[in-house]
């Protein structure tokens, strides 16, 4: 059974494939009519391959397992998410918390400090734990700074608050992807599976040629570049 990503390759290394012999015949053709007296005083035809758009049904077999990507993101734009979280999480407008620029300070560098820290620890390993523990301690924190700066931050919405800073740090920090797919394309065993179960691949490939170039340069030495068409 073919990978799905095998796959797909196959099919656009078949247009070209296409375009090849395509080209080839049509080289062959451009000889014939220059070496025929009647037919060099005619235009030699050739045909191009427009853009090509396919629909093509697969049913997936299986999934290979998932493998964890720890992300090295911008830790600055991170701080930056996680304070928008924790303001809204606790019921405050942004705007207002950064009109309280001794509030504000303390809480950025608060979250600043716990986000290198997640990315100095973070592994494939143990970035589920150290998410939970950095969103639990950024909330507990967090509800502090802003009590002491006499914002009105109530206590029993602190569980929300790290949910929502965990769920945040986990999109920047952590990724996962499916390492194969394996799919079923023949036509005969596609009629088993109902049709709301297969996945229709739309694809579109769009023709792009690419020619020789040939020049001199100024040493008057040949020189021959790929160009688009």
């Amino acid at each position: 059974m073919p990978i799905l990503k095998d796959y797909i390759s196959a099919l656009v290394t078949s247009m070209t494939e296409a375009r090849v012999n395509a080209d080839t015949f049509s080289a062959n053709v451009a000889r014939l009519y220059l070496e025929n007296d009647m037919l060099r005083h005619f235009p030699v035809p050739r045909m191009r391959i427009g853009d090509v758009e396919m629909d093509v049904p697969v049913a997936v077999n299986s999934a290979g397992s998932k493998t964890t990507v720890i992300n090295k993101p911008n830790l600055s734009l991170v701080t930056d998410k996680v304070y928008t979280d924790v303001c809204n999480g606790f019921g405050l407008n942004v705007a207002d918390v950064d009109n309280n620029a001794t509030a504000s300070k303390a809480l950025r560098e608060d979250i600043s400090l716990e986000v290198a820290e997640i990315g100095n620890k973070i592994d494939e390993s143990t970035y589920s734990e150290v998410l939970k523990s950095s969103s639990s301690k950024i909330a507990d924190n967090s509800l502090n700074i802003l009590g002491k700066h006499n914002f009105n931050v109530d206590k029993n919405k602190v569980p929300a608050v790290a949910l929502q800073v965990e769920a945040t740090l986990g999109k920047e920090f952590v990724s996962a992807k499916i390492e194969d797919i394996d799919v079923i394309v023949e036509a005969s065993k596609l009629k088993e599976f109902p049709s709301n179960t297969l996945l229709n691949l739309k694809i579109k490939l769009v023709e792009d040629g690419m020619q020789w170039a040939i020049s001199k340069n100024d040493k008057e030495e040949i020189e021959t570049k790929l160009m688009p068409e």
